[in-house]
Formats: C-alpha cells, structure tokens, sequence
C-alpha cells in the first residue's frame, strides 16, 4: 500500500485570502439583496434616501444629485456583514405632535424616577415629508 503523508495546515497568506474570498462573497450577496429593493423601489417611482453596503459609521459617501432632484446618498460602511436601502417616512401633523408628546412624556418618567444617570437626549424625529407629494409613496 502507499503511503501518503498528512497534509501541512494552510500558509497564513492563505488564510487571509480565503477570509478574504469569503468576505467578498457575503458583501455580493448583500449587494444584490438590497440591490433588488433599491430597484424595486426605483421601479415604483418611491424616493429612496440612501443605499449602503455595510454596517456602522460610513466610510465612503456619495451623492451625485441634490436631495430635491431624487439624489440617492450611496455608503460603504466599515462592517461589510450586511447592508439597506432607506426610504423616507411621512407623518401627518397628527402623528407628529403625538409622537413629540410621547417623547416628552417618556423624558418626564425618566427624570422623574430616581436620578441613576443623567438622561440621554431623545431620539430625533424622521424627516417631514409632505403626505401629498407626488414623489413619496407608501404601503399602506
């Protein structure tokens, strides 16, 4: 019978380059996936605020039109594992002022209860887009 002789652990050069294939093939993936919904939402005319590969603060952004033109901010974000498209939200001033309220009510309970830690600001509202315009459309 032959012998064969075990086999020797990849170099490390190899190993990197193997992580490396395997980070790009999961970042294709995410950018075909959130691809689709980017041209889904193109496709039905519904402005898109930003497309961003990744996760976490950005580390390269573009936009090749103004905001009011349609512009679409593109991001490349430092954690490759994952991605999304972001789309605009559109309250009524109904929604606006019960939400405002709720976020004051939430900052009273927490200054009222016992002073642990000094009370982070709240969260900022989504941007006031008009219910009526042509350019924003919603499922409703």
């Amino acid at each position: 019978p032959m012998l064969v002789a075990p086999r020797a652990p990849p170099p490390a050069a190899t190993a990197v380059a193997s992580q490396l294939l395997g980070l790009a093939v999961v970042s294709s993936i995410v950018i075909v996936h959130e691809g689709g919904h980017f041209a889904a939402a193109k496709l039905f005319k519904m402005r898109v605020d930003e497309f961003s590969v990744g996760m976490g603060p950005a580390l390269f952004q573009k936009r090749f039109k103004p905001v009011e033109e349609g512009g679409v901010n593109y991001a490349l974000r430092a954690l490759p594992l994952g991605g999304f498209v972001s789309f605009p939200t559109a309250l009524g001033e109904e929604e606006l002022k019960e939400q405002e309220l709720q976020e004051q009510q939430a900052m009273r309970a927490l200054s009222n209860g016992k002073r642990q830690r000094k009370a982070s600001p709240p969260k900022p509202s989504p941007p006031r887009i008009a219910p009526d315009d042509p350019a924003l459309y919603e499922n409703k």
